[in-house]
């Protein structure tokens, strides 16, 4: 799978339009745990730490294509809980996307458990879906080509070589814990195929109670589009393809991360967090302010609302809802 991979042939004899152009990518900066990169036959490759720009650009640059509507949005971000891509575009070649993240855990037992082997399960579950965005045959439009999605869980490799292939960012811990799904390459014409993303990746790892341990995610989209089906520059909670990190455990035994990964299992706090967000006994600050978006951001504070990024408490992690609840809370509101 190759994001700069060309149409095949009989397709461009066809007459159909697409934008080229090419970029030399950057490398990882060194010590970083989350990273995107954004790389096709257009003129801009885009990487990021955390997140992508948004709302979106049109990361068709090069005037000589722009003049010709040559478009590509493309939003992505990844927290500890979860890791998300949604792109579309229009005249252009398809797009690589890839989203990686490492996170350190540390499991704990019942007393006299430390430096004892456990058994933990990982899985990373998906919502969003895959989609075949439309071309131009000639003067039709239509729907063409193939979009694809790889899933990893695995060893981390942290290189800053700009040469470096994104897809191997992440070395799967065995074969369990790799997956794919596709929509196969056609011409569909005027019916555009949207499929739900079904595929889970998952496994048991074998872990010493007290030892922390890396586990690296990546989710690599490549093809004519993810998530964004009705191409907007921003892309609401629904237009993209997220995955969620969970970890199940014996009876007795819990895990923590350095990032601040929080059980999506569990049920929320009832209620709205706390105005003194980053509990530090000072009520609705520039601080409290600061330490939220941080922790919407994917980085809470050991003394931050249990709440987390999911201040409403309604389940569903860092959306809208939740930066309303925040401030209404912070103004003297109710939930």
């Amino acid at each position: 799978m190759n994001g700069n991979n060309r149409l095949a042939p009989w397709m461009l004899a066809a007459g159909l339009l697409v934008c080229a152009g090419s970029a030399l990518g950057q490398g990882m900066p060194p010590g970083a745990m989350q990273w995107i990169k954004l790389a096709g036959n257009y003129p801009r490759t885009a990487t990021a730490v955390g997140a992508l720009e948004y709302p979106s650009p049109n990361y068709v640059v090069d005037p000589q294509w722009t003049q010709f509507g040559c478009t590509v949005y493309a939003n992505a971000d990844s927290t500890p809980n979860r890791l998300r891509n949604s792109y579309w575009r229009w005249r252009t070649d398809s797009i690589f996307l890839s989203n990686a993240m490492v996170d350190t855990y540390t499991i704990t037992g019942p007393a006299g458990s430390a430096g004892t082997p456990v058994t933990a399960h990982v899985r990373l579950t998906p919502r969003g879906n895959l989609f075949v965005g439309p071309r131009l045959l000639g003067s039709t439009t239509i729907y063409c080509c193939a979009s694809f999605l790889q899933v990893k869980v695995g060893t981390w490799n942290p290189s800053s070589d700009p040469g470096f292939l994104e897809q191997f960012r992440v070395a799967e811990f065995a074969p369990n814990f790799f997956g794919q799904q596709s929509i196969p390459s056609q011409n569909y014409g005027s019916t555009q195929p949207i499929v739900p993303v079904t595929l889970v990746v998952e496994g048991d790892v074998l872990r010493t109670v007290g030892q922390p341990f890396d586990v690296g995610y990546m989710i690599t989209t490549n093809g004519e589009g993810v998530g964004n089906v009705p191409g907007t520059t921003t892309p609401g909670e629904s237009e993209y393809l997220a995955y969620s990190v969970h970890w199940d455990l014996p009876p007795g035994y819990s895990i923590t991360s350095l990032r601040g990964w929080t059980d999506p299992d569990a049920p929320p706090p009832p209620g709205c967090g706390s105005a003194d967000f980053n509990g530090d006994g000072d009520i609705g600050t520039d601080a409290d302010i600061e330490a939220f978006f941080t922790c919407l951001g994917g980085t809470c504070c050991g003394t931050c609302d249990t709440h987390g990024a999911d201040f409403n408490g309604d389940g569903d992690i860092g959306t809208d809802a939740d930066i309303e609840s925040f401030f209404r809370v912070l103004g003297g509101g109710d939930c």
